[in-house]
């Protein structure tokens, strides 16, 4: 889950909207890597290890979000997101506030990998409280993955 913990256009905690998408994620049996579970030992090892063993990586967009995946030096949101590109990692993008509903004003790295994606909206204030679209866009990947490894695991015999 790679967010901000930078407060929102509308003054909320971004951090602790994820918390509680983390939360409920959690209580239906999905297993999270979460900064503030795991964030034990050097930043960079602990936050590229999660990344590695993650089959998802959840982008919580803000307009911060964006400004500092697209920075010049050194930010953790910069690292997490650029990381997960190179481990070619499924991103799922989940809007955080209004003013990042459109995709098209998505700038930078943010909009090359992610505006042509479509997007969980959680930019209402409460909207964190119900993951159902969230699960669904979920449940939708991993439904994709296991056919990807059955087709790959029963491969057509040719004859000659």
């Amino acid at each position: 889950m790679t967010h901000t913990w930078i407060k929102d256009e509308l003054n909320r905690e971004n951090h602790s909207r994820v918390a509680t998408v983390n939360k409920l994620l959690k209580d239906q049996g999905f297993q999270t890597w979460f900064d503030e579970d795991k964030m034990v030992g050097h930043i960079d090892n602990v936050m590229s290890e999660g990344i590695r063993n993650s089959d998802i990586i959840l982008v919580f967009i803000t307009h911060t979000y964006m400004e500092k995946v697209a920075s010049k030096g050194h930010d953790n949101c910069k690292a997490e997101f650029t990381y997960a590109i190179t481990k070619d990692k499924k991103m799922v993008p989940i809007v955080m506030e209004p003013c990042m509903k459109n995709h098209k004003k998505w700038d930078g790295p943010l909009g090359m990998r992610l505006s042509g994606d479509l997007y969980v909206d959680m930019s209402e204030t409460g909207s964190e409280n119900d993951i159902t679209a969230l699960v669904k866009q979920l449940n939708h990947i991993q439904e994709q993955k296991n056919h990807s490894i059955e087709k790959n695991s029963n491969p057509r015999h040719t004859h000659k």
